[in-house]
């Protein structure tokens, strides 16, 4: 089943903008139907490196194959030819940098594959695709939630409330099956999302690791993925304790934990440093896996039962699954904004949102339905920390309806994030 996805208009108007656009995001979340649909449109040419035939001649000749061909030009799963790139910054040099001559998509980072030709001569614009969205999958609207909080603040959901609220058991059913396509299709039929998963674990976490980054021993790839699932939502463990815990080199750490961003299974939310902070400001990243599903599968908590018995694993699920729609949503924005997470001494804010003229929002993600006074703590210290840098603060919880909270912030309804229109 086709779905809505937020990234394509985006996508088109990019096009329209640079001469190179890049599209990355996990293996199997759709970017290859995504970037077809959009290349189709504007009579363009799909060059598809999966196909092995493709990708031979590709090798053989890549200025020779790519030359000519009506554009824009989709270069699908660069990765596999990463001489691909060099063809590009030849061709800008050569020809300068008119709009929607490139579309490239992968499922690897240039860095991983290709670091010289990461900048692409600066004139390239990034993408960002997760697996399907709340919203997506559900067949909503466009979201809205993040161009509104940016455009007029926290009080547009004053108010508001949801359509057809999500109760808790609803939230956690989401969470813990995620947005792979596939698993969508098959998730009323017994044991396939585990199988499903499990199939893509290998796929784009083992067998990409070896090729790509030349990882032997992929049993302790496995075993730290699966430390990681469990550690969705909370700032990245440190490469010490990690490796004392696994009984592996830290430099070992330290290299699967950049090839798993590489490969689009883990990333990271930078962390936020205020310019008037007065604690202990944390500088290391949050880490997420790439879907809510995924994380739940990895750390054997894949049903609503399971998730009710470890309701802190939970919390970490559903702060998981709406930063990775917040990704999605930032990514695709009109207006430019940069997501990290903030903690000052024992204060923390959930995301963190910084917009090109400098305001900051924060948001706190919650599972509960009666969001107390101990919600609003991060926020009023990264107000405090921000001075008038802070343009609002919103708690995201179960609630039935967007009203103004103590200390000027809000407390709005999680379904928000999804449901909220023009």
């Amino acid at each position: 089943m086709m779905h809505r996805r937020t990234v394509e208009p985006a996508l088109d108007h990019r096009l329209g903008q640079s001469a190179v656009v890049r599209l990355s995001g996990p293996r199997t979340s759709g970017k290859t139907t995504t970037c077809t649909s959009v290349i189709e449109r504007r009579g363009g040419t799909a060059v598809r490196l999966d196909d092995l035939d493709v990708r031979r001649a590709v090798q053989a000749d890549p200025s020779g194959y790519l030359a000519g061909l009506a554009g824009p030009v989709l270069v699908d799963e660069y990765q596999h030819v990463p001489e691909v790139l060099d063809v590009v910054k030849a061709h800008l040099s050569r020809h300068g940098g008119a709009a929607g001559r490139w579309l490239l998509c992968g499922s690897v980072s240039v860095r991983a594959v290709a670091p010289a030709a990461e900048s692409l001569g600066g004139r390239l614009t990034d993408l960002t695709m997760g697996t399907l969205t709340v919203d997506e999958r559900n067949d909503l609207p466009p979201p809205v939630f993040l161009e509104r909080l940016v455009a007029e603040g926290p009080s547009f959901v004053h108010g508001w409330r949801a359509p057809s609220p999500r109760v808790r058991d609803t939230l956690l059913s989401e969470a813990a099956i995620g947005g792979f396509p596939l698993v969508l299709a098959q998730r009323d039929a017994p044991g396939a999302p585990r199988r499903i998963l499990a199939d893509w674990v290998v796929a784009a976490a083992i067998s990409d690791a070896a090729e790509i980054g030349g990882v032997r021993n992929t049993a302790e790839l496995r075993r730290m993925l699966r430390l990681y699932a469990a550690s969705t939502g909370a700032i990245t463990p440190k490469d010490k304790p990690v490796a004392d815990r696994l009984e592996i080199g830290r430099h070992t750490v330290a290299r699967y934990r950049s090839l798993l961003t590489d490969l689009h299974v883990t990333w990271d939310l930078p962390a936020f440093t205020p310019g008037n902070a007065t604690g202990q400001v944390t500088k290391s990243p949050k880490l997420h896996l790439i879907d809510s599903g995924l994380a739940a599968h990895l750390a054997g908590r894949d049903s609503v039962a399971a998730l009710d018995r470890d309701n802190a694993f939970a919390g970490q699920l559903i702060e998981t699954m709406v930063a990775n729609d917040l990704r999605v949503q930032a990514s695709s924005s009109s207006t430019p904004v940069w997501l990290a997470h903030y903690r000052e001494d024992s204060s923390e804010v959930d995301v963190v949102i910084e917009t090109y003229d400098g305001r900051v929002f924060g948001l706190e993600i919650k599972l509960t339905a009666n969001p107390g006074e101990g919600s609003l703590k991060g926020l009023r210290r990264l107000a405090g920390s921000c001075g008038n840098r802070f343009a609002g603060g919103v708690v995201l919880a179960r609630v039935p309806a967007g009203r103004p909270a103590a200390h000027g912030l809000t407390i709005a309804p999680l379904d928000a994030v999804w449901d909220v229109a023009d």
